[in-house]
């Protein structure tokens, strides 16, 4: 979803033709009020439009869309960051090396600790599963 482009009227044919154009421009901005201007739209249609169900769920699409944009793009970024981080390790000052080999390890550590933290979440949820079909019988 490029940040101008209109939303599609298969996907969305509840969305009139002016929400489907304002709803990605309004999202591409900075600010609320940017997008607003920008898209011609004013601030009391947006809240009524806001309230419309088949808008709001647009809304929420068009917004994971753009995090998960983002999120692709600062997968990129970890990878230069974590080469440059390890490049620190290897500077003549020492302050700096040390610096750099404790956020290497902090950040190793909070790595696992994340992952180990997923497991738990996830078999808990596995035992769930059983006493939730129990309950809805």
């Amino acid at each position: 979803m490029a940040a101008t482009e209109p939303l599609e009227p298969a996907i969305w044919p509840d969305l009139s033709e002016r929400q489907r154009t304002a709803l990605p421009i309004v999202l591409g901005c900075a600010t609320l009020g940017a997008g607003l201007e920008k898209a011609e739209v004013s601030q009391t249609t947006w809240y009524r439009w806001r309230r419309q169900t088949p808008f709001e769920k647009a809304y929420r699409h068009c917004q994971r869309v753009l995090v998960q944009e983002a999120l692709n793009d600062l997968k990129g970024a970890v990878r230069y960051a974590v080469t440059g981080l390890m490049g620190l390790m290897a500077s003549k000052n020492e302050h700096i090396r040390l610096q750099a080999c404790r956020d290497v390890l902090g950040h190793a550590i909070r790595a696992m600790e994340v992952g180990e933290l997923a497991e738990r979440i996830e078999s808990l949820e596995l035992m769930l599963v059983p006493l939730l079909d129990e309950a809805t019988e």
